[in-house]
Order: C-alpha cells, then sequence, then structure tokens
C-alpha cells in the first residue's frame, strides 16, 4: 500500500565551482558597497524570499558560502536570482566531486 503521503527528497549534492563563488562573492561586494549593509547569510535569505514564496533558510546560504556541504541545485538557483547573477553550468558541481579533487577550499562565512 502506498503512503498518500509522500515526502519529496531533494538531492543536497552540490556545490559553488570556484567560478560560481567567484561571481557570488563579487555580487556581494557590489550590493555592499551599493547599500552599505553586509549581506549576511540572513540578509540573502530575506532576499530570496522577496523572488521565492518558499524562500530557502539562513543555514543553507551558509552552507553555499561556505562550500563544505551540498545543496540542492534549487537553492543554488534561487540565490543567484535572488541575487541577479546568471546561473550557468560551470558554476556548480557535484559535491562528491569537488570535495575528491579538492575544490571545495575557501569558505566566505
Amino acid at each position: 500500500m502506498v503512503s498518500a503521503l509522500q515526502v519529496s527528497r531533494r538531492y543536497r549534492g552540490f556545490v559553488l565551482t570556484h567560478q560560481g563563488m567567484e561571481k557570488l562573492q563579487e555580487r556581494i561586494q557590489q550590493l555592499e558597497m551599493r547599500t552599505r549593509i553586509r549581506q549576511s547569510p540572513g540578509m540573502i535569505a530575506q532576499r530570496v524570499q522577496l523572488t521565492q514564496p518558499d524562500g530557502i533558510h539562513p543555514m543553507t546560504v551558509r552552507k553555499l558560502l561556505r562550500r563544505q556541504k551540498g545543496v540542492d541545485k534549487r537553492s543554488i538557483l534561487c540565490v543567484f536570482e535572488a541575487l541577479q547573477i546568471q546561473l550557468e553550468e560551470g558554476d556548480y558541481a557535484h559535491a562528491r566531486f569537488c570535495f575528491d579533487l579538492g575544490m571545495a577550499d575557501a569558505a566566505y562565512f
């Protein structure tokens, strides 16, 4: 018998590549210079909330910025859209691939 309530599972195994992280950091710095407000993970999550009704949690933004744990692709897309950055395939990769090659190196927060 199939359960009436099925839990959707997202693959939380994507991290930003060096290229994606550079784009994100550059945009965050531009926003900070323009607004004179530090763009913390909470602030970025609030920006996502304005464009996506479901939003994302500030901890997800922190994981994305630290590149130490994978997040789902939708979260990456939401952050990039909220910050008005064009997301390209080279901006993210499977976390296991990046960790195996030592690509997930620097943390922003």
